[in-house]
């Protein structure tokens, strides 16, 4: 992805991580998450993925306004 108005952190620390899941659907769900913090959210998009006890969050966040 190129924009060059938007900023893109992320919070990655792991070796190695295997999922057993639908590479479609996850994909697909990643997409609209983060085209959507593109498109609505603030110049700032964070990507944190935390592990913890072989489970795993993805957290995607923006400096955006939120919503009402």
């Amino acid at each position: 992805m190129q924009f060059p108005d938007k900023t893109f952190n992320n919070n990655m620390q792991l070796e190695s991580l295997v999922i057993n899941a639908d590479i479609f659907h996850i994909e697909n769900a990643l997409n609209n998450v983060l085209d959507n913090a593109v498109k609505y959210g603030g110049d700032i998009i964070t990507i944190d993925l935390l592990t913890k006890n072989n489970n795993f969050d993805i957290l995607i966040s923006d400096n955006g306004s939120s919503l009402n």
